[in-house]
């Protein structure tokens, strides 16, 4: 096998590898480096596309001459560039949230595993890339040549020509190689070796799919001899944040030593290239280094409302007066401070509405192309979000470029995370020398790649990797490197960071903790100490790096959360997990494409669905709960201002922009019929109200609803116009149901009236208007399929005797009450409670139904109900719902703020999100009135008697969402379910492993229940 570097030695990290630099490409002269794309320019060389590939299970196995110059490469494939072999055919896609993929005992990765594990037989995967480049004459007249490779995990090893020139473990930094004395003019190889695995690999135990190869861009890049090695700029505010400097500092690369003479000239431009002020000559000092500022009065400044860059760019000027390079980067003039233990930007408090972003594509896995990162930060900025946690490592450069550009904020992680060993510890890195070097390389080449750019506003020295020594030193590193001094964040250890942080505390602990009376503990409830995050309390700010996690049906209290931070100045906000599902597209053998996750590619060990836990879906249609994280996280709210809503108030909650580029859109309704509409221009200054005139009449007895939406007049760089960014809901009076419609003498003639148990009350059978509407008798139902937040706490174990209360009642007492009422009472085993179920038949065409749920038991064990309903089934042919209700999305106890009030209509087909991993979904609440109808307008009409009812409907049975394990299996029923509810607890979303629906939305038994209400047949 070739030569490979000692992969299981922490100290050997990178041999032959160049300095880290920031991501500005050189060009030859300044028109071309203002103008200039990250892929393209006169001196770089896209080397992306197929390359001849080899793959093996482990390193011995790759072929003896994979490196040398005549390797005869008949029978390999290929595969493309960047890309990651296991979505290419070769390997197991690997998922696990915080264990290792292969045995754990550091450093070593090739230790033997238990046999059932995948890396049983894929010891250490290995890919031989290959591939011919032709170098021309001028690349080579007194010039350098480099080769870039953006990201290869977990390492690489380099050839050229047959001569090792290096090697690079870090798989989210770049590692750049100079292969100048191995290169001649002509056709030159080119071979890269990378294993899956290497004693790096204990610093990126991150919760995602486990794949390798080279998975980001690879060029060549053309130098001159005396070249910027790097240069970064920034923008200064002053104190009273009026003007500003702009300041560009660098470093030649210097052949031997530099002569007397050499200049570098720095511009400051506009977007368009135009001057925005002189521009400034310095010379270079004897060591290569350099540092020039330019002075602009009142600069347009850089917020992620109002992202306004610049360019920076330098000039390399030699002694004769040529310029022999040129180099460009974004520039924003800002300030980040931390001011009364508030987060302020340019002087300005704002919260953190931020999200966690891993780089994941559903078909390419962590290669992300530009327009895949620039759809993910547009959706993200239209959900109101401000900034992105770039858990857990270095994101593809573009992101950043597409950040300032776009206006987001970004906390930079540094590539840190030793979860299964680490977590809490004070283990790896911890304070053992030998991984000492390794963690301070992966944050001094964050630092320096991404320092210039405006959008980054906080560093994180990582994830779950303990505490120790290592962090520290990482602080101390990044505090050396940065002349902006950003706030630094790390949860594990708050000891060295400018801001406390913990994941997942609920929203009673953050209320604890304003009051300095909580107590610092990890997820698992792991204990802390005054070595790990200092003494307590603090006095520091709180981030939640990680909160509300997003997994399944899921996200409920999260407007709970927002009234808590938004009444504290010390509780900046958090970082939602996640923004994306990390399911990958996968062929069955049959041709069918679906979704998969952990196990599905018989992977071992797996967490299974433990990484479809994000706000939109792998291909990103969005989840329920993101607009329900839109609507909490808006921008511009609405109330009234008059107790007729005659006038309303649009408050700005915006920090730096007007409303003048958006317009309210409103609709005003009455008992659920769409009475007038209209559309009102906005105006707003930040922090300031509109107040608006609207024309409705509110005096007709029912219930009135005024509903908002406020969407952008013209297209925005991240939202067309027409996008809703926030929504409103204003009520006044109640609704009050009609009385049922008497059947008309024509129907009347064909009916029949139901079939009713002669034992139980029930109807078994209702035919009207010339068909059956029941397909089978009704089912009391207490249960709920469960929701990943449920299996997390244990839920179908500890409520388990609800599961089949209903169908498993035992009949009390029956009675009879004239011919048209019968009323059943029934004993609910191992629950302490009766039901009482009362069927009023008032004409063939109308059943009114009551349920009466009575607690017996009041000491008994179960402390709440998981749901309160009834359970029909209906035909398959009703398939046209409208309801006024909740909605358009589906809404449950604790996640309706964006769902408004109104009248609505789906199809029942189309009706219920399906989550991948099948549980309770499609509930609509506070439903008045729904109706389902055939094709031919028959229905089915549902009604509430006072309380307003919850309803679903599905196409499957509950049976069949509790016992599939993919939404791809759950089958065609041939009736549809409907679900008549009083109510059912709150999906919660505190994390998915422990933590219980808040007390304020569940239903707790020891009290009782009712509800009524009305089936209806429209012929």
């Amino acid at each position: 096998m070739p030569a490979l570097p000692d992969l299981e030695n922490p100290a050997i990290f990178a041999a032959g590898r160049l300095p880290g630099r920031s991501s500005a490409w050189p060009r030859p002269d300044l028109a071309s480096a203002l103008t200039g794309s990250y892929e393209r320019g006169a001196w770089v060389q896209s080397l992306n596309g197929d390359w001849a590939f080899h793959w093996s299970p482990e390193p011995s196995a790759c072929p003896s001459d994979a490196h040398q110059i005549d390797c005869d490469t008949t029978g390999w494939s290929t595969i493309p560039v960047p890309g990651q072999w296991e979505l290419h055919g070769h390997g197991t896609p690997i998922y696990t949230n915080w264990r290792y993929p292969f045995r754990c005992a550091p450093p070593a990765v090739m230790a033997e595993p238990d046999p059932s594990w995948t890396s049983a037989t894929e010891r250490n995967p290995t890919g031989c890339y290959r591939r011919t480049v032709t170098i021309s004459a001028d690349w080579l007249a007194g010039r350098r040549v480099v080769l870039h490779v953006a990201g290869a995990r977990s390492n690489l090893t380099l050839w050229v020509n047959g001569e090792r020139l290096g090697f690079s473990q870090d798989a989210t930094s770049p590692a750049e190689f100079d292969l100048t004395d191995s290169l001649h003019v002509g056709d030159n190889q080119i071979a890269i070796i990378v294993t899956k695995y290497c004693a790096g690999s204990y610093l990126e135990d991150q919760d995602m799919w486990r794949l390798a190869g080279i998975y980001r861009d690879v060029f060549l890049v053309s130098l001159p001899a005396i070249h910027l090695s790097d240069f970064h700029s920034w923008g200064e505010l002053d104190a009273g944040y009026q003007d500003g400097l702009a300041h560009c500092h660098g470093q030649l690369a210097l052949a031997d030593t530099l002569a007397d003479g050499w200049r570098v000239r720095a511009h400051l431009s506009h977007a368009d290239g135009s001057a925005a002020a002189p521009a400034r000559e310095v010379a270079v000092q004897a060591d290569g280094s350099f540092g020039a500022t330019i002075t602009l009065a009142q600069p347009a400044q850089w917020t992620p409302e109002t992202p306004q860059l610049y360019r920076a760019a330098i000039e390399v000027i030699d002694p004769s007066g040529q310029i022999t390079e040129a180099r460009a980067q974004n520039l924003g003039f800002r300030r980040v401070e931390i001011i009364d233990r508030a987060f302020c930007l340019n002087g300005v408090p704002i919260k953190i509405k931020g999200v966690n972003r891993h780089e994941f594509d559903p078909d390419c896995g962590q290669t992300m192309s530009t327009e895949r990162i620039h759809s993910d930060l547009c959706l993200i900025k239209q959900g109101n979000f401000n900034l992105v946690r770039t858990s857990h490592y270095p994101n593809d450069p573009r992101f950043y470029e597409l950040c300032d550009s776009l206006g987001l904020l970004v906390l930079d992680e540094a590539n840190m995370e030793s979860h299964e060993i680490g977590y809490h510890k004070r283990t790896l890195p911890g304070d053992l020398p030998e991984w000492r070097a390794a963690s301070e390389d992966r944050m001094r080449r964050l630092v320096i790649r991404n320092r210039s750019h405006p959008c980054v506003v906080m560093w994180s020295l990582g994830n779950e990797a303990g505490y120790g020594d290592a962090f520290p030193a990482m602080a101390a590193l990044a505090r050396s490197l940065d002349p902006q001094q950003r706030p630094i964040h790390y949860a594990d250890m708050n000891l060295p960071a400018d801001m406390d942080s913990q994941t997942y505390p609920p929203v009673d602990w953050l209320l604890e903790h304003v009051e300095n009376r909580a107590t610092r503990k990890g997820e698992q409830g792991q204990s802390s100490n005054e070595e790990q995050h200092g003494s307590y309390p603090s006095g520091k700010p709180f981030l939640m790096n990680e909160y509300c996690h997003a997994m399944g049906n899921s996200l409920g209290n999260f407007q709970d959360y927002w009234d808590v931070i938004d009444a504290h100045r010390q509780l900046w906000g958090g970082c939602i997990w996640e923004f994306n599902d990390h399911a990958l597209r996968r062929k069955l053998p049959n041709g069918t494409t679906v979704w998969a996750y952990g196990g599905d590619f018989g992977d071992t060990p797996n967490d299974s669905n433990f990484c479809i836990d994000g706000l939109v879906a792998a291909d990103r249609t969005p989840h329920p709960h993101w607009h329900e994280v839109q609507q909490v996280q808006r921008w511009i709210d609405i109330d009234a201002a008059s107790d007729d809503f005659a006038q309303i108030r649009v408050r700005n909650d915006h920090a730096w922009v007007s409303l003048h580029n958006f317009e309210l859109h409103w609709q005003h309704l009455h008992n659920g019929e769409v009475i007038t509409t209209g559309r009102c221009a906005l105006n707003a200054a930040p922090g300031a109200c509109d107040t608006l005139t609207l024309a409705v009449d509110t005096s007709p007895a029912g219930e009135h609803v005024v509903n908002c939406v406020c969407t952008p007049r013209l297209d925005l760089p991240w939202a067309p116009a027409g996008t809703v960014l926030a929504r409103g809901e204003l009520r006044c009076g109640s609704y009050t149901p009609t009385d049922p419609v008497p059947p008309t003498p024509e129907a009347a003639a064909d009916e029949n009236t139901p079939r009713i148990d002669p034992t139980h009350g029930h109807p078994l059978t209702w035919h009207s208007a010339g068909r059956d509407w029941l397909l089978a008798a009704p089912v009391l139902n207490f249960w709920r399929a469960p929701t990943d937040n449920d299996r997390g706490w244990r839920m179908p174990e500890q409520l388990a005797p609800w599961r089949d209360a209903g169908r498993c009642a035992q009949l009390i007492d029956h009675k009879h009450e004239g011919e048209t009422r019968s009323i059943s009472r029934y004993a609910l085993p191992d629950t302490g409670y009766e039901c009482t179920c009362t069927w009023n038949y008032r004409h063939a065409q109308c059943i009114e139904v009551s349920i009466n749920l009575r607690c017996i038991e009041p000491q008994h064990p179960l402390a709440e109900i998981p749901r309160i309903g009834c359970q029909f089934q209906i035909p398959s042919d009703l398939d046209a719902i409208t309801w006024y209700g909740c909605g358009p999305h589906e809404s449950y106890a604790d996640r309706h703020q964006s769902a408004l009030l109104g009248r609505h209509e789906a199809a029942v087909s189309s009706w219920n999100h399906r989550y991948l991993m099948p549980q309770e979904c499609g509930n609509r609440s506070g439903v008045r009135w729904a109706r389902l109808a055939d094709v031919t307008g028959r229905s089915l009409c549902i009604t509430s008697l006072g309380q307003a009812l919850n309803l679903s409907a599905w196409r499957w049975t509950q049976h069949d969402l509790e016992s599939t394990s993919h939404d791809h299996e759950l089958p065609q029923r041939d009736a549809i379910t409907l679900n008549v509810d009083l109510a059912q607890m709150g999906v919660g979303g505190d994390n998915a492993w422990g933590a219980r629906v808040r007390e304020a939305y569940r239903l707790p038994s020891g009290r009782d229940y009712q509800y009524a209400f009305r089936l209806e047949v429209a012929p």
